[in-house]
């Protein structure tokens, strides 16, 4: 892992090891891009679907 990072700062690249918390981030960003539609949901029926999900 150093190795890569030193090779990345020669050609003037920034970086830096990610947390955890980064990690997390990152896939929290990709779930919520993933499940973008666009479209609003109706509120009633959002409502309904989670009192029967038990």
């Amino acid at each position: 892992m150093k190795l890569i990072l030193q090779l990345a700062k020669k050609p003037g690249i920034s970086a830096k090891r990610l947390t955890t918390e980064d990690l997390e981030d990152l896939g929290l960003s990709a779930a919520i891009s993933e499940g973008k539609t666009g479209s609003y949901v109706n509120t009633d029926d959002f409502l309904k679907e989670l009192s029967d999900y038990k």
